[in-house]
């Protein structure tokens, strides 16, 4: 299994931006990231041109970083802001509501994972049986059926509006204490 990173960006933002090149030529969209997420550390130490100019116009401009989540999906909201952070987020937001998408990264930071047993675990048949689920393509129907492309009923959409808001709310409040 793998995780990359990806850029949510609200649709009406979007205009002719389809790539992370595209997203670093313009500049009426902002773009920024949690710099203390772990791959914030890998991407700063990234070669590849792209992510270089991505990382370098963060550093110098801290504005442009996030402190949570939170604060980078009220500014994808409420501006002109892109949200870079993992593809299984981004890409969890957007098939949620249907204002988002994601500007897929390509290959930059992919993350593999593996899971290990000791020898002779009575769980190794279950994991097999699990990874032909995988090879089959089941797993991604499941995906598809539960996860991707259901926007929101209205009732959770208005919750996430609502929390939206709320967090709107306290980002107001915390600047006039």
């Amino acid at each position: 299994m793998s995780d990359g990173i990806s850029a949510l960006i609200k649709k009406s933002n979007l205009g002719r931006i389809k790539n992370f090149e595209d997203l670093i030529q313009q500049s009426r969209i902002k773009y920024g990231l949690i710099k203390e997420e772990p791959y914030f550390a890998y991407l700063n130490k990234s070669n590849d041109p792209i992510i270089r100019k991505i990382i370098d116009r963060i550093n110098n401009y801290p504005e442009l970083a996030v402190y949570h989540r939170e604060e980078a999906l009220f500014r994808v909201k409420f501006s002109e802001y892109a949200f870079i952070a993992k593809s299984s987020f981004n890409e969890y937001i957007a098939d949620s509501d249907c204002n988002y998408t994601v500007i897929n990264g390509s290959n930059f930071f992919r993350q593999y994972y593996a899971i290990a047993l000791p020898k002779g675990s009575k769980y190794l048949t279950k994991f097999n049986n699990a990874l032909k689920i995988l090879e089959t393509g089941k797993l991604n129907k499941l995906r598809d059926k539960y996860w991707r492309s259901k926007c929101l009923s209205n009732r959770a959409h208005n919750l996430i509006n609502g929390l939206l808001t709320l967090l709107f709310i306290i980002q107001v409040f915390n600047v006039l204490r």
